[in-house]
């Protein structure tokens, strides 16, 4: 049987198609913190 070392689970099927909306939430999820903003992908 063959084994796998790691396994990526793309939930929605849009792993490519939703950066802009995983940015817009890092960068929600560090206001106020002592992050940079993401602005560049």
């Amino acid at each position: 049987m063959k084994t796998y070392e790691h396994i990526i689970w793309d939930w929605n099927g849009t792993l490519l198609n939703d950066v802009d909306l995983c940015v817009a939430i890092v960068n929600n999820l560090s206001t106020g913190q002592k992050y940079h903003e993401v602005t560049d992908v």
